[in-house]
């Protein structure tokens, strides 16, 4: 034949209900991981195993109840239109399971590195007195190194404490 396919049954003999898997170019390891018990792979655009499945729901015993599991709607084709039609006339459903989400975090999410210098409100106002003070501005770096407890460069002050010019 001209397709290559891939066909893993890896559920025990009389459980219902079965989550078959479907997949169009997908490692079986992926649908298994969406939750599968069996698993059809297509390999070819013709999609000649989900034709099986279609054209021969009782021979693979879709029964009602079972669940068609997809990673992705398009790994359907133009099948996916009458899909769901199909497996409620059969009494099945179908799932759709992304693997590749991520958790959703509660509150605002920060993005990138923390800041290195981010006093406290205290700190920045000790700090900012000295930079404004006549005082060299080693001498304020120093300081500000001590009030921090670790070291601040030169263009952290500036950058922070110099009025900026419109």
């Amino acid at each position: 034949m001209a397709f290559e396919t891939t066909h893993v049954e890896t559920r025990e003999n009389g459980r219902s209900p079965v989550r078959i898997g479907y997949g169009y170019k997908r490692r079986e390891a992926t649908l298994l991981k969406a939750g599968a018990e069996a698993v059809w792979i297509d390999h070819t655009p013709d999609r000649a195993e989900l034709a099986f499945l279609l054209d021969n729901p009782k021979q693979i015993a879709i029964r009602p109840g079972d669940v068609l599991v997809v990673v992705s709607q398009y790994d359907l084709g133009p099948a996916r239109k009458d899909m769901a039609r199909r497996l409620k006339r059969w009494g099945a459903t179908m799932e759709i399971v992304d693997t590749k989400a991520k958790p959703v975090r509660e509150g605002k999410a920060k993005g990138g590195r923390p800041r290195y210098y981010d006093p406290t409100p205290e700190q920045d106002a000790a700090i900012r007195a000295l930079w404004n003070s006549p005082a060299t501005r080693k001498y304020v770096r120093e300081r500000a190194t001590e009030i921090m407890g670790k070291p601040i460069a030169h263009h952290h002050l500036r950058d922070r404490y110099t009025e900026k010019k419109d």
